[in-house]
């Protein structure tokens, strides 16, 4: 004879309702805000919206490209996150919004530009950003496919002035590691220059140390793969450092290891392969953001910016720098960009 299982009523508070509103630990948006786009003050609501295309979607929402109705001339990336309930998501979101209004007045040059944040109907956070033309995990394919690689090695010069300027300005003026460093989040534009985006996972430096295990494996050192322990800038250094052999080699270097496991041995038992398209500079650069020994990587984003092959680099790019990325970026597939 079965047993007779005996269901209890739950109450009501086991079971919340599914659309009862979250709670955050920030002021929400509303649906209108002005914003300084140029040397214009434009008053926008979120129901003036156009969308035009989408420009990319990842983990914690999408991005699409928008112009303003009332102002067409007006276009704008914007990143649309659903407002999650769960604890994670909403430190994600409140981290990417909080840190790009933090970074808004200073007008950081290779920080992407923040307008402003809106709600929209469906409870999603549109944050309103600087439209660049396209991010590096899309232009390196097609600078492969064509094969013009004629300037690369100057281009990574200028990628790495750009990033560590701009990391060195969240660490000295911020007090924040991004933790997410990668060719996805690192933006061009077809002037040539490189901006960084997405401060969902960026943490604030505690003596220079942060603890919690967020960012993409593949990106991430060996030591935060073997330990539990504090990590700081250095993490961020090699995170730069596989992204530039990514780059140069078209294909990331750990593209075949799937587990953590995997990609310490590979680390252990292996010598990254940088080609011969790059100089011996830069080459020798590379390698010092992927030493092994965390203590042997530089110690501050000021003794990158301070080496030669780095120092170098002129602040307004090239007519040869500008000619290449663009060329490039106009090879781009269109479903590439949607």
């Amino acid at each position: 004879m079965p047993r007779k299982v005996l269901i209890l009523a739950a109450d009501a508070t086991d079971f919340p309702e599914i659309n009862e509103p979250p709670s955050y630990p920030f002021a929400l948006p509303n649906k209108s805000t002005t914003i300084n786009y140029g040397d214009k003050e434009i008053h926008i609501n979120v129901d003036k919206l156009e969308f035009i295309r989408t420009i990319g979607v990842g983990q914690s929402g999408r991005v699409e490209l928008e112009r303003v109705h009332d102002h067409p001339n007006v276009q704008m990336a914007v990143k649309k996150m659903l407002l999650h309930s769960d604890h994670e998501n909403r430190l994600i979101t409140m981290n990417d919004l909080k840190t790009m209004e933090d970074v808004k007045s200073d007008n950081q040059p290779y920080v992407v530009k923040f307008y402003g944040a809106l709600m929209n109907n469906e409870r999603e956070l549109c944050i309103c950003m600087e439209v660049m033309d396209t991010s590096m995990d899309k232009f390196y394919p097609t600078m492969h496919l064509i094969n013009k690689l004629d300037l690369l090695d100057q281009t990574l010069r200028r990628l790495v002035h750009n990033t560590t300027d701009a990391l060195n300005y969240l660490k000295l003026q911020k007090n924040i590691i991004h933790r997410d460093i990668k060719p996805q989040n690192i933006l061009l534009n077809k002037n040539c220059i490189f901006k960084i985006c997405d401060f969902g996972i960026c943490g604030k430096l505690d003596k220079s140390m942060v603890r919690s295990y967020k960012g993409t494996m593949v990106y991430m050192p060996p030591e935060r793969l073997e330990t539990s322990k504090p990590y700081g800038i250095r993490s961020d250094m090699w995170a730069l450092g596989i992204s530039l052999l990514e780059i140069a080699n078209g294909i990331h270097p750990l593209h075949d290891r799937k587990s953590e496991f995997d990609i310490l041995y590979k680390l252990q038992t292996s010598l990254f392969a940088i080609p011969q398209t790059i100089s011996r500079e830069m080459n020798e650069l590379i390698h010092c953001l992927l030493k092994y020994d965390v203590q042997e990587r530089p110690c501050s984003y000021q003794e990158i910016l301070g080496m030669p092959v780095i120092n170098e680099v002129k602040i307004s790019p090239s007519n040869e720098e500008i000619d290449f990325v663009t060329v490039i970026i106009e090879h781009i597939p269109v479903d590439e960009e949607n």
